[in-house]
């Protein structure tokens, strides 16, 4: 399962190279905005041995596709435009969300009102960014008038501290296994120095936890408001 791994990352290498060497080609590099960015994550089942949970989902690693755990969220955005932008990399929080906004940036259009996103390319804009939120549902059942009835997970990322809120939407699929096993309430990370997420922190650090969660339970509120509108509009 390691050398698939690896011999997947190889062959998107290889795929990219192919579209770069194109534009090279074409004469096209210098003036074209590439923006990589990966589908959410996944892990070879054997990978992650030390979950006492494994047994219950063969396919791939609990805590990888369709997770809100790192191997499920965390994922390169790479930006290239040699004609703008010099090579460096950068530490700011960035999100999918990001990808529409940098783009109409870049094509001199603005982004609709209200969009969460922010052009990655702007670094006062970065700078002020101080935390990154998401959610997960169940992976197949999909209630589009009440996108909560499937939740599963909310989540925030700020200062290097990451927080799991746990709930118990519907699911009736055999994705159901992805979460099931995952009875906390809350869980909380400092992935700065525990990448791997092994430690669960939110007993050491219950003020930090409950900052998050104050963080994640007013987005969510905002969000909930959005959707509301959305179908009101309908």
């Amino acid at each position: 399962d390691v050398a698939e791994y690896y011999a997947m990352c190889e062959w998107f290498d290889e795929t990219c190279g192919q579209l770069l060497n194109h534009l090279d080609d074409s004469g096209l590099t210098e003036n074209t905005l590439v923006i990589y960015i990966c589908d959410n994550g996944w892990r070879a089942a054997s990978m992650n041995a030390n979950d006492p949970h494994q047994e219950l989902w063969q396919r791939y690693a609990l805590r990888s596709k369709g997770s809100p755990y790192e191997n499920g969220i965390r994922t390169p955005i790479m930006i290239s435009w040699p004609a703008k932008l010099q090579p460096r990399r950068v530490n700011n929080l960035a999100h999918a969300i990001d990808v529409l906004p940098t783009i109409a940036a870049a094509s001199g259009f603005e982004s609709p009102d209200g969009l969460a996103g922010i052009n990655l390319m702007d670094e006062k804009a970065r700078s002020k960014r101080n935390a990154v939120f998401g959610v997960c549902n169940a992976i197949q059942d999909i209630s589009l008038d009440d996108p909560d009835e499937t939740l599963q997970y909310l989540w925030c990322i700020s200062d290097g501290w990451k927080l799991l809120l746990r709930h118990a939407g519907k699911d009736t699929t055999m994705y159901r296994k992805l979460h099931v096993w995952d009875d906390k309430p809350l869980r909380l990370y400092n992935i700065s120095l525990d990448p791997n997420e092994a430690n669960d922190v939110s007993e050491e650090h219950p003020e930090i936890a409950k900052r998050l969660r104050r963080k994640i339970e007013a987005w969510h509120s905002v969000q909930k408001k959005g959707q509301d509108d959305a179908r009101n509009l309908r």
